[in-house]
């Protein structure tokens, strides 16, 4: 009987169903709660859902403060698309739009634990692996936020826990196809999520002692260069698009 309790308990599917399910009960709760008329407007009146209003209107990665202010480099541009998608397939700023868009962030924030799982079970075993990943399952911040907050923070979680996970994986490694796809990995993370880049530093000194291979110097000029690849321009007090949308908050020298 302990030991059925214990696969049932290790069972990276159902850490995974329990965390999607105590996700939604709350996003449900949360919708009930707030006026009808309200629900589709509200949680999109943000920076994230202003830009993706102007792009799936048609103006561009543009005006993060509702009033058009012309091209912006506020955000990265992957989560602001991935709400226009969403605006173009449920309509803008309906109910509906918002569900997706909530479900969407449900699945990001689940998604995690599979990382999570897979390094622990590596640097520990599979008791670890399944103790952090259901911690995960049940962190209130990780429940909270896929609703409270139309923004890529669960998108974020995710992206770190991955690098995380590869960054080790790495570690045994000397084929130059799995740096390759390492260097791509962070290029995505770099131009399209920025506040997880913030994490390069750290990841250099892990990076510098596991590369093997002749591959050290090159992986770090690529993580230096791509930092500084990114960086948003200031002209009049507007951003431009110099080098690659990213945002202001994300990057800093």
């Amino acid at each position: 009987m302990k030991r059925r309790a214990l696969t049932i308990a290790t069972n990276l599917p159902l850490i995974i169903g329990v965390s999607f399910a105590i996700r939604a009960a709350f996003a449900i709760s949360q919708v009930r709660h707030m006026p009808a008329n309200l629900v589709g407007l509200v949680p999109f009146l943000n920076e994230a859902g202003n830009i993706a209003f102007s792009l799936a209107k048609g103006h561009g990665f543009s005006s993060p403060w509702w009033q058009e202010t012309g091209p912006t480099a506020w955000l990265t541009p992957v989560y602001p698309w991935i709400v226009s998608v969403i605006y173009r397939i449920f309509g803008i700023h309906t109910p509906h739009a918002l569900y997706a868009a909530v479900l969407l962030n449900i699945i990001f924030s689940c998604a995690t634990c599979v990382p999570i799982y897979f390094m622990g079970k590596k640097l520990a075993g599979s008791g670890v692996a399944s103790g952090a990943a259901g911690l995960w399952a049940i962190f209130p911040n990780a429940i909270i936020l896929p609703y409270e907050w139309i923004w890529d923070t669960s998108l974020s979680a995710l992206l770190m826990a991955i690098i995380l996970w590869a960054t080790l994986e790495l570690a045994e490694s000397a084929r130059w196809r799995d740096w390759a796809g390492y260097g791509v990995l962070w290029g995505f993370v770099f131009a399209g999520v920025g506040r997880v880049s913030r994490a390069a530093s750290p990841f250099r000194g892990a990076v510098a002692t596991r590369a093997g291979g002749g591959y050290r110097d090159i992986v770090l000029r690529a993580l230096d260069h791509s930092q500084l690849r990114y960086v948003p321009q200031i002209d009049s007090a507007a951003f431009e698009f110099r080098f690659g949308i990213v945002g202001r908050q994300q990057q800093q020298l």
